[in-house]
């Protein structure tokens, strides 16, 4: 897949009214590296 682009759709969800859906965002993003 296109990582920027999954990046892009995690970036997009960091700013999530549920905390579940951020903390998702953010170990997602640490196991991407960025």
């Amino acid at each position: 897949g296109d990582r920027a682009a999954w990046l892009a759709a995690l970036q997009s969800r960091s700013e999530h009214p549920s905390p579940l859906v951020r903390e998702h965002v953010a170990w997602a993003m640490a196991q991407a590296g960025g």
